[in-house]
């Protein structure tokens, strides 16, 4: 919006509501508009619910990747990188999951009806930027790091030692 002042033109920035909860629904509203903005809200609160849920899931599953990582690489486990690896993987799912939803949770509340309350004005766009490419970058680095974190107990394998007792190992036998 732009504001006449005394040596020219100043913009002002100007409040858009996104967001209409029940106490703020208009009131000339007819009772089936009224009841589809409520369902209509009561599913954004659930897509936000399971984006922040798959989030949460997938931070978690990470960093205890992390953790079981580096004490595979400090006591030169195998079997603990290759189980980071499995958890680097599994949280990238979890992220490909809760972006996904992110995106939806957008999408539906840019598509929602009546579209007069709800649409964006003409002089604004829509955009994910930095935030949603640093989002798919993060989540392509995890991808990769439990690729390698999988792949890593094949290239460089632990050295098995001769069992003395035994000629022939048999099943379940431990040397």
């Amino acid at each position: 919006m732009v504001l006449p002042y005394a040596h020219g033109e100043i913009e002002q920035c100007v409040y858009i509501k996104y967001h209409y909860s029940s106490a703020t629904i208009p009131k000339n509203l007819t009772y089936s508009i009224a009841k589809t903005i409520r369902q209509d809200e009561w599913h954004a609160l659930h897509l936000r619910r399971m984006t922040a849920g798959f989030m949460g899931m997938a931070v978690a599953i990470i960093l205890f990747g992390w953790i079981i990582g580096v004490l595979g690489c400090c006591w030169d486990r195998g079997l603990m990188q290759y189980v980071a690896g499995l958890l680097f993987l599994m949280g990238g799912t979890f992220c490909i999951i809760s972006l996904c939803t992110c995106v939806a949770g957008i999408n539906f509340d840019l598509s929602r009806f009546p579209r007069y309350l709800y649409e964006l004005p003409d002089d604004i766009s829509h955009g994910y930027g930095w935030s949603m490419f640093s989002a798919w970058g993060g989540l392509g680095l995890t991808l990769i790091s439990g690729f390698f974190c999988t792949l890593a107990p094949s290239i460089h394998p632990v050295p098995r030692t001769n069992c003395p007792n035994k000629a022939r190992p048999e099943n379940g036998t431990v040397c």
